[in-house]
């Protein structure tokens, strides 16, 4: 576990290509010549103009649909085969530069991560935002250990699969109706399917934290009967 500091974060726009982002820090102050965050476009169709606001250096497409011809036009759209300049999305949690060979996740370089932090630690930081301390992290690994359980539907889903089914297939429908089993409120089921989703990526070694194991064991011995007949249907 690394407790360096994240080095600062870059644009929270996840794109194709990337899209630059202004230095807002280098804006003219002052008395100099304030420049607005827009974009002036004029309608040759028309010789109407219209203003588009611009942020973080995007405008939204959607914006362009004033630009019309007709009372009845849909308005003006953009083309943008195999979305070589569109941002997708805006993300919290990953920036990519693949022209620079860029990864990051919340502002730590996926070099940084491969070295210094494990699995564990890293999913800690993708769902909250920071590396675990060593208290956060043990409760974090207990809490994955107690979900590795695999019910005995799920194996049995597991084994309906064809035998040269694509391992990815697999794994994608048997964590989602892993997922799905869950039964609690929506807070509670919310960091349960966290707990679960995680463990099932990449399960603790079974020689984890021994206070895991021993709560294992006593799920395994404690479970009533009708727990476990059921469980076997």
């Amino acid at each position: 576990m690394d407790n360096t500091e994240p080095p600062v974060r870059r644009s929270q726009i996840t794109t194709a290509m990337p899209i630059p982002i202004p230095d807002r820090a280098t804006k003219p102050t002052g008395d100099s010549v304030h420049m607005a965050d827009t974009l002036t476009i004029t309608d040759n169709r028309t010789g109407k103009q219209y203003e588009v606001p611009i942020t973080d250096g995007v405008i939204r497409a959607t914006d362009l649909r004033q630009l019309k011809v007709a009372a009845d036009d849909q308005g003006l759209a953009t083309y943008d085969p195999a979305f070589m300049n569109t941002a997708a999305c805006r993300s919290r949690i990953t920036y990519i530069d693949g022209d620079k060979g860029i990864l990051e996740y919340r502002g730590y370089p996926i070099e940084q991560l491969a070295e210094q932090s494990t699995y564990l630690e890293t999913a800690y930081l993708i769902i909250f935002g920071q590396l675990p301390t060593e208290a956060q992290l043990k409760e974090w690994v207990l809490q994955i250990t107690l979900h590795t359980m695999l019910h005995e539907n799920i194996k049995k889903l597991m084994e309906g699969f064809q035998y040269d089914a694509h391992p990815m297939g697999v794994f994608i429908s048997t964590v989602a109706s892993s997922l799905r089993r869950s039964g609690e409120a929506s807070s509670e089921r919310r960091r349960r399917l966290e707990h679960r989703a995680s463990a099932r990526r990449n399960p603790p070694s079974v020689d984890g934290p021994a206070s895991a194991q021993s709560e294992l064991e006593s799920m395994r011995t404690t479970r009533p009967p009708a727990a476990r007949t059921a469980s076997t249907r």
